[in-house]
């Protein structure tokens, strides 16, 4: 069941998986292999036969293979989590725990990764569906990270995939790879083809680049060695080992290493030889995962070494592109999926490719209006490129990425965490993008038109819910549309949303230096704008919330929200009196929210700030995004809040510790405990005699909307894309709401 890398057969794909068997082809070549260990595929239905004794649910396995609707999302959840959780407490194999005990690698802690087999005629492509886990270096620890990578092949996301692709569980082959995991000096990926190479890295391990948590250094070589480009990037933080506690530690760099080159020239040179060997020996055409560390495991004064930690040929398009079981069983489209990301703006768009292989945008005018952008990362301030186009897809982020909101905004379609996009797309493709199935296909025959958001809202009840329904939305281009919308205001008119548009390629800073006037005065234009098309519906802008770092926003402050306020008060000077101008000239429904709100020190700064431009009788918000916020909410109470806005991707950050960009962030995991937090909050907010309104991707999740009604938010702010489903969902509720105390009365 277990096979050391130096002593597997390279051809024994279908038992030990593609991982293992390409490095220890690589290893008989020669090169510098992390060794490890390959798990046997047959060992998970081993485990799951022995588990199906005791455990109803997996006592038909292989046979039944868990036969479910994928469409039924709670029986698909409780499904997979009771799956999940019997595959966890299982005891494995005496044999197989003495196995990795035998087994001795010198390091702290292992990774273990999946690799799974899908044999034809299926040919599937999974990268990123199975995550892998990394523990300390201890029999038991590996025999639990093992259960956790193969509990993933349960999970609601994982069934849901396989049932939509017509692909049956025991078909599945899941082996693993064991590797050795020790600290790096740096790490990275290489993308190879004919025409040329893409080399990445980062300083420390891995998993800042995985995470999208750091701009890689990154280099253009032609395959004859010379380097066509190379752009050092900003690395503000690095990963290594930590002795005890917490596995993996995060350091910040201070601002003069982050520019700091992550390789030097003779380990760069030592690279790129590595890099021809293989082109010229392996294959032309590969994804290489290398890290840089000391040439022994137990010296660290040993030389510097580059070490491949994974290999991955790439197969031809057209075994990318082969359909799955005929594609007769695909559940309502007849094409199977070219490429697969998550899905993070709903729509379809049928268009050009356009492909942007820099982090650095290209000039707004080099972007053909209607095609699709394809990039490796969306940055916040490409607002005025997405305006132009039809759709976007990203190697990188997840579901409450900066990608996903702004085509959420926009009302685009996207997909994100599409792995090797840039690369497998090519300019002036044309391909049918499909963000409500995270999919990117090629263009078939058009089927029926969906119904219009018009005609699902003239469809839907005529009477507006008691919950009050707000809509999300800072683009002016939209604004008749979703004026027109039974909605009862604007929940979040984004500053930084609107200021990108306002500003054009001149930085902020500039702005606040040469022209604060003008600036000023097309501010308050546009709020005077939106609070006319909603009046007499409240309208609630939030100030200025801009991460640090941001091109054209640099030069403010360091901090986020109201505390950098603190430090530099410029901007928000002046969006007070953009709303003072705006107020003056009739617009008294618009309510100022305050942003990533940490004190009540902060608050109360900002609140006078408001009194001295004119404000004192505007409404005065605060976002409930720092958990402090429910701690001190009576205080804020006291000192003149009307009222919180729960922001439900920074509170999910911030309160159970998960990255809003990773894709491989455990959502499902987390959101009991999320919906917990939430609960408490409205509840808080109730005792204080406070409004709450909740906004973010999960207050548009259709179950979540019903657990607020009833908690009692007194509104929800979702997108212009989700106002139909939320708007039957919150009649619905509150119909069961009435219900029930019917129900109770007459008892």
């Amino acid at each position: 069941m277990l096979h050391r890398l130096d002593c597997l057969d390279p051809g024994n794909t279908a038992l030990f998986g593609s991982k293992a068997s390409a490095l220890a082809q690589l290893l008989q070549l020669g090169y510098p292999v992390v060794p490890g260990y390959a798990i046997a595929g047959s060992a998970l239905p081993e485990v799951l036969a022995q588990l199906g004794q005791t455990d109803i649910l997996l006592a038909d396995w292989p046979d039944a293979a868990l036969h479910f609707n994928a469409n039924d999302t709670r029986a698909l959840q409780q499904i997979a989590q009771q799956a999940k959780r019997s595959l966890l407490a299982a005891e494995l194999p005496t044999a197989a725990v003495d196995a990795i005990a035998s087994i001795e690698l010198e390091a702290p802690a292992v990774i273990v990764r999946p690799s799974l087999v899908v044999p034809p005629p299926y040919q599937q492509q999974v990268p990123g569906l199975l995550p892998s886990r990394v523990c300390r270096n201890r029999p038991e620890a590996i025999a639990m990270a093992c259960k956790r990578v193969w509990a993933e092949l349960f999970s609601a996301r994982s069934l849901f995939y396989w049932q939509r692709s017509a692909v049956e569980l025991e078909a599945l082959s899941l082996a693993l790879l064991v590797q050795p995991l020790t600290n790096a000096i740096a790490a990275g990926s290489v993308t190879t083809d004919t025409q040329k190479w893409e080399l990445r890295a980062v300083r420390g391990l891995g998993h800042a680049l995985a995470r999208g948590e750091a701009e890689p250094d990154f280099y253009q070589i032609r395959p004859d060695g010379t380097i066509v480009s190379r752009h050092i990037g900003t690395k503000p933080v690095t990963y290594h080992l930590a002795p005890e506690g917490e596995l993996l530690m995060q350091s910040r760099q201070q601002s003069a290493t982050r520019r700091a080159c992550a390789l030097s020239a003779a380990c760069l040179e030592q690279l790129l030889t590595t890099i021809a060997q293989l082109a010229d020996e392996v294959a032309a055409e590969f994804h290489l995962e290398w890290a840089l560390a000391a040439g022994s495991a137990t010296d660290a004064s040993a030389t510097e070494q580059i070490w491949l930690v994974q290999f991955d040929r790439y197969q031809p398009a057209a075994t990318l592109l082969q359909p799955c079981r005929e594609l007769a069983k695909m559940a309502s489209d007849a094409r199977a999926p070219m490429m697969r990301g998550i899905a993070a703006a709903p729509g379809t768009a049928t268009a050009k490719i356009w492909v942007m292989p820099e982090i650095t945008p290209a000039p707004l005018h080099a972007f053909p209006e209607g095609a699709i952008l394809v990039a490796r990362a969306v940055e916040p301030d490409w607002l005025p490129l997405l305006k132009r186009a039809a759709g976007a897809i990203a190697e990188q982020g997840g579901i409450t990425s900066h990608a996903a909101i702004l085509a959420r905004e926009l009302g685009i379609p996207a997909v994100v965490s599409a792995r090797d996009a840039t690369r497998r797309l090519r300019d002036g493709d044309v391909v049918e993008l499909d963000g409500t199935r995270g999919e990117v296909r090629l263009p078939g025959k058009q089927s029926a038109p969906k119904p219009t958001v018009p005609q699902l809202l003239a469809a839907a009840e005529q009477n507006l819910p008691a919950t009050h329904l707000w809509v999300s939305c800072s683009q002016i281009d939209l604004l008749a549309k979703v004026a027109a919308m039974p909605v009862t205001g604007v929940g979040l008119l984004r500053a930084e949303m609107i200021l990108l548009d306002l500003t054009g390629e001149r930085p902020l800073e500039a702005w606040l230096r040469d022209r604060p006037e003008e600036l000023r005065d097309r501010l308050g234009k546009l709020v005077l704008a939106f609070a006319r098309a909603f009046a007499p519906r409240p309208v609630h802008y939030r100030s200025l919330d801009w991460p640090p770092g941001v091109p054209g926003f640099r030069a403010l402050s360091p901090q986020r929200g109201t505390a950098g306020y603190r430090l530099d008060a410029r901007a928000f000077e002046v969006e007070l009196a953009a709303l003072a101008v705006a107020r003056a000239r009739g617009a008294k429904n618009v309510r100022l929210i305050l942003p990533y709100v940490r004190s009540v020190a902060e608050f109360e700064f900002c609140r006078q700030q408001t009194i001295a431009a004119g404000l004192g009788g505007m409404p005065l918000w605060i976002m409930a995004e720092v958990p402090s916020v429910g701690v001190l909410l009576p205080e804020y109470a006291r000192v003149g809040a009307s009222g919180i806005a729960i922001g439900t991707s920074d509170l999910a950050q911030l309160a159970l510790g998960i990255d809003r960009d990773d894709p491989e962030a455990r959502w499902a995991e987390y959101r009991p405990t999320l919906l917990a937090v939430l609960q408490q909050l409205v509840g808080q907010a109730r005792a204080a005699n406070l409004p709450c309104a909740v906004c973010g991707p999960l207050a548009a999740e259709p179950e979540t909307v019903e657990q607020l009604v009833h908690w009692g938010v007194t509104a929800i702010s979702v997108e212009p894309d989700a106002i139909a489903l939320s708007h039957k969902v919150i009649l619905r509720a509150e119909r069961h709401l009435l219900l029930e105390a019917a129900r109770r009365h007459a008892t």
